[in-house]
């Protein structure tokens, strides 16, 4: 099975398209191989990280108008926040769509939360001060 999985290995190690997280998953289940058959579920992981590598993302031009709009929208979530964890989740769904891939409704969703909180935030209730006679 080893032998299976060496070319995949170096091919996504070596890719610029790779993310740290990919690397790190073929790297485990590349050393796992080395010793244990692979589950179908790591297979499956495997093949499609492999498969994504290997496919050309797509360029600004070739994407929908919808995807385009969301693209844009992106950008002015970007203007909006610091927060690493809504960056690092709207990069990922920018990647996916330039991989080529469809967002499901809970990205989708999450990402509308995400967009609506920032660009139309709630003021701030203040405490109101009552004074006594």
């Amino acid at each position: 099975m080893n032998d299976e999985f060496k070319l995949d290995y170096e091919i996504v190690i070596n890719s610029p398209k790779a993310t740290e997280w990919e690397k790190g998953f073929v790297t485990s289940v590349y050393e796992w191989s080395r010793k244990r058959p692979v589950s179908e579920k790591q297979k499956q992981i495997w093949d499609r990280i492999v498969k994504g590598i290997q496919t050309p993302k797509l360029e600004y031009n070739d994407l929908s108008e919808d995807q385009k709009k969301f693209i844009a929208k992106t950008a002015m979530l970007f203007a909006k926040t610091e927060d690493k964890w809504v960056i690092e989740f709207t990069n990922s769904l920018i990647d996916q769509i330039y991989k080529g891939k469809a967002l499901t409704d809970k990205q989708m969703s999450t990402f509308a939360t995400l967009y609506e909180k920032k660009m139309n935030p709630t003021p701030k209730k203040t405490k109101k001060t009552t004074t006594t006679k």
